[in-house]
């Protein structure tokens, strides 16, 4: 089934003034599973992190939110794979308020 979200993320992703995407919604509606759908389409890598569900990473950005900050310290191990060739998602970062 091809959802029409497909297409605005794929707009979204051709855009030359690509910014990052927030998606909100009802609960249960398939925005991850569209999202990770698409990044499966278009990216070499998907990396995927649930807030929601995954205390330690709430722990871990809870103690600094500024987002380049968190991202350039914490996920090094990445530091390779996150170029135009990575779809990072994450899930649920309002679980961190």
């Amino acid at each position: 089934m091809q959802r029409k979200i497909i297409n605005k993320l794929t707009d979204w992703k051709n855009s030359r003034l690509r910014m990052p995407l927030v998606l909100t919604g009802a609960r249960q509606i398939g925005k991850t599973y569209s999202v990770m759908q698409f990044g499966k389409m278009h990216y070499d890598n998907v990396v995927y992190f649930n807030f929601e569900f995954d205390a330690e990473l709430k722990r871990i950005f809870k103690q600094d939110l500024v987002p380049a900050r968190k991202l350039s310290l914490r996920l090094n191990i990445f530091a390779s794979k996150l170029r135009n060739i990575t779809l990072l998602l994450l899930k649920a970062f309002c679980a961190l308020a």
